[in-house]
């Protein structure tokens, strides 16, 4: 999921038994591992980042 609040970009994934998540895509040439997601409670994990206008 994706929620976007000005500049601000939270990108949610729910996967309760990851040990860890890492984001990637286009913001940061596909680079694995680079950006690590946060563990939130009922197995979200989350990450917030600003990015550039752009399209949708």
């Amino acid at each position: 999921m994706v929620r976007i609040e000005g500049e601000w970009v939270e990108f949610s994934f729910f996967r309760p038994t990851a040990q860890q998540v890492h984001l990637a895509g286009d913001f940061n040439n596909w680079r694995r591992g680079e950006l690590p997601m946060v563990r939130s409670r009922h197995g979200y994990w989350t990450a917030r980042m600003r990015l550039p206008a752009g399209e949708f």
